[in-house]
């Protein structure tokens, strides 16, 4: 009953895909669309985010894309194929990931709660529980963190005892195992209101930042994979790691 209950308050959030991204890293290896759109074992690879979702029982989603978003719309429709209600958010210049998540909530009329993820990176994360831990925590934001034997092309991420998070340091220079930011966000409705729609911002280095000594940034740990396919060396990788997901 504990579960039952559970799925079905997961099941009122809506999930906001950010998949309007060019990929310019990705490029020689993917240049045929967005970067949720490269395909992974046969299949775009924003699909197993999609399909993630609908196991979760997340099941109303907008996607905010950009770059080339007819490709994504024609593939995707409306969801019901995959058992979702798909809806789109189109920025005509890039806002970054934070421009883009604000413009799209906003639009969709969406209140409290929502889901963010990047739509070119995979966590295997527990839903269910991460939105638990954010609940019990009375958190303004929660961000999954993964960790990773080096995280000089993340960049790192520091946490106090109690799961807050402290500090966000740069890339370069930053060797050697740690925690990273994977990408996947609970925000309470005061950080989206907080974000404007008339520049680019970016979530990793203005909202986020932002947040640090201001209101309760949490963070919750995956246990199981995470992979991105921002460069062409991790896109390479990609089709092993689902497969060992048994994602694909």
């Amino acid at each position: 009953m504990l579960e039952s209950a559970n799925q079905e308050s997961i099941g009122r959030l809506t999930a906001f895909i950010l998949a309007g991204g060019r990929g310019t890293r990705l490029q020689p290896a993917f240049d045929l669309g967005p970067k949720a759109m490269a395909p992974v074992a046969g299949r775009p690879f924003l699909e197993y985010l999609l399909r993630f979702l609908e196991r979760a029982g997340v099941t109303r989603v907008v996607l905010c894309v950009g770059y080339k978003h007819k490709q994504i719309q024609d593939w995707a429709g409306d969801g019901t194929h995959m058992g979702l209600d798909i809806r789109y958010s189109l920025e005509c210049s890039p806002l970054g990931t934070g421009g883009a998540l604000a413009l799209a909530v906003g639009r969709s009329g969406v209140e409290g709660m929502v889901l963010a993820m990047n739509g070119d990176s995979f966590a295997e994360i527990d839903m269910s529980d991460m939105w638990r831990t954010h609940l019990a925590r009375c958190a303004t934001a929660t961000m999954a963190l993964a960790s990773v034997p080096n995280t000089e092309r993340y960049g790192r991420v520091e946490i106090d005892d109690e799961g807050r998070v402290r500090r966000f340091a740069e890339k370069s220079g930053n060797t050697g195992p740690g925690l990273i930011n994977c990408g996947v966000y609970l925000f309470e409705s005061e950080v989206i209101r907080q974000i404007p729609t008339t520049r680019a911002i970016s979530l990793e280095r203005e909202v986020l930042p932002r947040l640090i000594g201001q209101s309760a940034l949490f963070s919750f740990p995956v246990r199981g994979g995470f992979i991105d396919i921002g460069t062409p060396s991790d896109y390479s990788r990609a089709e092993k790691h689902m497969r060992q997901l048994q994602l694909c």
